[in-house]
């Protein structure tokens, strides 16, 4: 069973503005802190403006840009020479590690992923995520990082859901066929097109604004029908499970997990 992140499992604002806005002006804060000679003005409004055309081109390629190489990429072009890359981690680290506190897990989401650990479902996180530590940080700061067999993120794979690469990842990790998966998530446009293009079945929490919710990514991925994906790789259409929130995730879950033993959900129910 595959869950989603940010949205699905927790909740984290800060988290968010940083990766789509923030960045630059924070790490050109952190840089200074340690002695890095910047010029006496750079233009933050600049900085957030190419962070979100980097991040405007991510979504709609669906190639991930890590945070470090966005920083690579920015920084040049605001005269600010760019650091090693060890201080540039230094630096992420630092800021992302700042944000782990705020991060709030949603109301019996935790429970969940221990009760479908003890049925003996494994468990797999797919998250769209440019600095994949934050995410295996806030997992093991919430005692759960060990419920999971298989943790893929945006920024190691270099694809972005709603691109099969991710998905496909984790499936590969699980040891399991994707007509025997389930994917939770709460992004239409990433983990519900996504999932079904990989002939897994999603089970969309439909919290907010539904489909036109960040996009409909329902075409081919870019570069053609296989746009990366592993040989052999065939899209497959199925129909979505639609919960209103994750405590009618958990219902239906743990449900079917009961109904069939301990085994996963069927596709078809």
């Amino acid at each position: 069973m595959l869950f989603d992140f940010g949205g699905t499992l927790v909740e984290c604002p800060a988290w968010m503005d940083l990766e789509l806005h923030d960045l630059v002006p924070v790490a050109l804060a952190g840089l200074s802190r340690r002695g890095w000679v910047l010029p006496p003005r750079v233009d933050h409004d600049l900085g957030r403006d190419l962070l979100r055309q980097l991040r405007a081109v991510a979504r709609e390629t669906w190639r991930e840009c890590p945070a470090r190489r966005c920083l690579e990429v920015i920084l040049p072009r605001l005269g600010v020479q760019c650091p090693p890359g060890p201080l540039l981690d230094e630096v992420l680290h630092e800021i992302y590690g700042g944000l782990l506190p705020g991060v709030r897990w949603l109301a019996g989401s935790r429970e969940l992923l221990h009760s479908l650990n003890q049925e003996g479902i494994a468990l797999a996180l797919v998250s769209n995520a440019a600095y994949p530590a934050f995410v295996s940080e806030a997992l093991a700061g919430a005692g759960v990082r060990h419920l999971f067999a298989s943790v893929v993120v945006s920024a190691d794979t270099g694809w972005r859901k709603p691109h099969p690469v991710p998905f496909l990842r984790a499936l590969a990790d699980l040891r399991v066929a994707p007509g025997d998966a389930v994917h939770v998530g709460d992004h239409f446009g990433q983990d519900v097109v996504g999932a079904m293009r990989a002939g897994i079945r999603p089970l969309w929490i439909a919290t907010d604004a539904g489909p036109a919710r960040g996009g409909l990514h329902a075409g081919a991925p870019p570069g053609g029908e296989g746009g990366g994906a592993p040989a052999g790789w065939v899209p497959a259409r199925v129909t979505p499970v639609v919960v209103p929130d994750l405590e009618g995730a958990a219902a239906y879950l743990l449900a079917q997990v009961g109904s069939r033993g301990g085994e996963p959900p069927p596709p078809g129910r």
